[in-house]
């Protein structure tokens, strides 16, 4: 059974714009690969194939930026970001992107890494399959199947290669597979959907509640601060749109727009932190890239109309991850094969259940 968690598959990860599927999934293929490696490659070629998704956007969407920051190894919210390319071209990695037609390219986000260097040439095949979330699928003319989200150990030939855990691994069962469960589950033990996902997510990866409460509201600090920076039209740096956040915020407040208040105070929120997303700025998918906006938008207001405290603002976020955990098992989050409203369709009904758990219901 496939292993879902709350921080790996729904409200994470924590990335750099524009896209989860695009920027944190290249990122995530790249730290995979370069573990396969054994080493940082000296030679690097990713080859997108001409029909998906990856050769029109590698470039406008910075996915050469994400992958040879993964090859460096660092942090996606490292402050160089912008100049891992160039960092590592400069520290003698020959970094290159290409397209041509692809064998084995079953997702429109599949791309084929060639690598060389002391460690010999290895040659992978991956896809972003949504939400941030990767797999390698093949190596060589070998099948294999690498997710990150546990220890890797693959026979290339009489040589191991290992891969380590790019995700949360998993450490217990979980208490409930889908929402049939989850609210049986719920109803048994009067606790409310918020509480339940707190308890799947504290099963799955072994630690506290306590921790797993901390760790959601260290996300929700991101999107908060990623609310205020696409706030503040001085550090958006969007490539086709002006930013608009700040002045529907601005004419909200004046009353100057036909319908205002929680709803349009939450959209303009939501667009903040899509502009912080655009700008290539730090956010938490929640669960993509595309629809980060969504759930901050509206658990930020939230907290102002009701004076939610943090354990209740950490309540919210879970009863909108139990949403989210559900659509993880059962659908996908991503666009390229499901199409945009995918992303925002679920966003949205996670949005519902936080200010349903808000709002009402056993706590």
């Amino acid at each position: 059974m496939e292993f879902i968690s709350v921080f790996n598959d729904v409200i994470g990860p924590v990335m750099r714009g524009p896209s989860s599927s695009h920027t944190a999934g290249a990122y995530r293929i790249a730290l995979l690969s370069r573990s396969l490696y054994g080493e940082v490659p000296h030679r690097i070629l990713c080859t997108f194939d001409p029909d998906g998704s990856y050769a029109p956007t590698y470039l406008p969407l910075g996915v050469d930026l994400a992958f040879a920051a993964g090859v460096l190894g660092w942090e996606m919210t490292d402050e160089r970001y912008a100049e891992s390319l160039e960092t590592a071209r400069r520290t003698g990695i020959d970094i290159a992107f290409d397209i041509a037609p692809l064998e084995f390219a079953d997702h429109p986000n599949a791309v084929r890494v060639a690598m060389g260097g002391r460690g010999g040439d290895l040659v992978l095949w991956a896809r972003s399959v949504g939400g941030g979330a990767v797999e390698i699928y093949r190596m060589g003319n070998r099948e294999i199947f690498v997710d990150g989200k546990a220890p890797a150990v693959i026979d290339d030939g009489g040589t191991l290669r290992r891969a380590e855990p790019v995700f949360f691994p998993e450490a217990g069962p979980p208490p409930f597979i889908d929402a049939a469960g989850m609210l049986d589950y719920a109803e048994v033990r009067g606790i409310s959907l918020g509480r339940a996902a707190l308890a799947y997510e504290s099963a799955v990866l072994g630690k506290t509640e306590a921790e797993m409460a901390g760790e959601m509201l260290a996300r929700y600090r991101i999107m908060r601060d990623s609310a205020r920076a696409g706030m503040d039209p001085s550090r958006v740096r969007m490539p086709l749109l002006d930013p608009s956040a700040a002045a529907v915020a601005a004419a909200e407040r004046e009353g100057a727009l036909p319908i205002g208040g929680p709803g349009t105070r939450a959209a303009a929120l939501a667009m903040a932190v899509m502009h912080t997303c655009n700008s290539r700025g730090i956010v938490c998918a929640a669960p993509t890239g595309g629809s980060a906006g969504v759930l901050p938008g509206a658990v930020m207001v939230l907290e102002e109309l009701k004076g939610l405290g943090p354990e209740e603002v950490a309540r919210c976020l879970f009863a909108a991850a139990a949403v989210g955990l559900v659509m993880a098992r059962r659908a996908t989050f991503a666009a390229e094969t499901a199409g945009c409203q995918v992303e925002i369709g679920v966003a949205g009904a996670m949005a519902a259940a936080a200010v349903v758990e808000a709002v009402g219901g056993p706590a």
